[in-house]
């Protein structure tokens, strides 16, 4: 029992010190997932039509992969606005709206495939181990290095250790519960994890949206998450 209450602990510390201010958007925030990259950019959302500018567009598309043909787009549309559904007509890619996260997924893939292992040993690396041993930033960074890109692996290293520099009386736990592949490509993979926080005899579920990327060693890395935690 005090090894899984330790364990639980550890998955709390590490929610509560997440890039939180980057994850949580504001009102006229769309968060759209391309080949693998969560961007997030203004727009407006009316009627269950989802606006933006059509240059932002254009750069999300233009990072994601070289075999955009802009032509599709005619140049004297910029700056102008567009639905994002009309966009991904005109590109030949399907939308796919992940309600749990709200975010918008698109994708040239007409269903994904099965979540792997080495998904789940991932995504349960990152939220269960206990980084809490670790004792200064240098051995958090190397850690975590090992789990997320650069900038994410710098900022959660640097919220954790001034975590850990300061007493706590924190009593939620956290437990990743499903997981279900959104998107996938050669190189990337979309996941949404379904995470129960708890507290006492209570629990309420939330979700998180993680895009992964395969690096050269063959070993895969988090290089995006989104939280969101139901009012």
């Amino acid at each position: 029992m005090m090894l899984k209450f330790f364990k639980f602990l550890f998955v709390l510390l590490l929610f509560l010190l997440l890039p939180w201010d980057k994850i949580e958007a504001e009102e006229n925030s769309i968060s759209v997932v391309y080949e693998g990259k969560l961007y997030e950019i203004s727009g407006a959302i009316s009627e269950g039509v989802t606006t933006v500018l059509l240059e932002d567009m254009m750069k999300i598309i233009s990072y994601g992969t070289s075999s955009f043909c802009s032509t599709k787009v005619s140049e004297r549309d910029i700056p102008h606005q567009i639905s994002i559904r009309k966009f991904a007509e005109h590109n030949d890619l399907k939308v796919v709206w992940e309600g749990n996260t709200k975010t918008i997924v698109l994708t040239k893939n007409a269903n994904a495939s099965m979540i792997t292992e080495s998904d789940t040993k991932l995504l349960t690396q990152l939220l269960a181990h206990d980084w809490f041993r670790f004792k200064d930033k240098k051995e958090l960074l190397d850690y975590f290095s090992e789990i997320l890109i650069s900038e994410l692996a710098r900022e959660v290293a640097e919220k954790v250790w001034n975590f850990l520099k300061e007493p706590t009386d924190w009593y939620w736990t956290y437990e990743l519960d499903k997981l279900c592949l959104i998107d996938q490509g050669n190189d990337f993979r979309v996941i949404l994890a379904t995470i129960m926080e708890i507290q006492d005899k209570e629990s309420r579920q939330g979700y998180g949206l993680f895009t992964l990327e395969q690096q050269i060693t063959g070993e895969w890395i988090i290089t995006g998450m989104r939280f969101i935690w139901p009012e």
